[in-house]
């Protein structure tokens, strides 16, 4: 038997910030909703504006099931990506 899908459809999204600062480093966390909106929201306090989305997709397996944000930065934790603070990784990206 399938695990029942949840009502809200959560994804899973990196974004990088394109200043020296963050530079090789990726912010993944989750969302209902859509993820240019929600990414403008969490940087708008910061007048933050440079950015770029380099992940957003659904974060159900094939079963249904979902993961979280934390499976994926442990996932790359695991393939010897360094883990900074702030549930930001430092990963190559476009």
């Amino acid at each position: 038997m399938l695990t029942p899908r949840p009502a809200a459809r959560p994804r899973i999204c990196a974004y990088a910030i394109d200043d020296a600062v963050h530079q090789g480093q990726l912010k993944v966390g989750p969302t209902t909703r859509k993820v240019q909106q929600r990414v403008a929201e969490q940087l708008k306090t910061a007048a933050i504006a440079n950015f770029t989305i380099a992940l957003d997709k659904p974060a159900e397996r094939d079963d249904g099931s979902v993961f979280t944000d934390h499976h994926v930065r442990a996932a790359l934790i695991n393939k010897g990506f360094e883990n900074v603070p702030l549930e930001i990784g430092r990963c190559p990206h476009p």
